[in-house]
């Protein structure tokens, strides 16, 4: 009889595909292109000059809707938050995979 291991229910299932953001496969982008993509907003799409201009964008203008996705979607993000760990991906590359998890559940929602 083979038996498999139990997998804890702390560590989520890492996804066969990460989800897209901004159409783009993050985890196989360079840092510059990644930099490049994390600086648009997921509300508006307005480029930014770099990412952290994009998070004050995010607070400034977009603040409750950004805020209301995240709580909507804790769980997803919160999960993200852990696969990427377990992945070992940058934290630019993390913050990129929480972004386009907030993404596809706007889009998801119809937003």
């Amino acid at each position: 009889m083979v038996q498999t291991a139990k997998r804890s229910q702390n560590v989520p299932a890492t996804p066969k595909q990460l989800p897209l953001y901004r159409g783009k496969k993050f985890e196989l982008l360079t840092p510059s292109e990644l930099k490049d993509v994390m600086s648009h907003c997921i509300y508006c799409s307005k480029k930014l000059s770099n990412p952290s201009a994009r998070f004050s964008h995010l607070l400034s203008q977009h603040h409750q809707e950004h805020y209301k996705n995240i709580i909507n979607n804790r769980t997803e993000v919160v999960n993200a938050y852990s696969v990427g760990k377990t992945m070992g991906l940058t934290s630019m590359q993390q913050e990129a995979y929480i972004m386009a998890t907030l993404e596809s559940a706007k889009v998801q929602a119809g937003g």
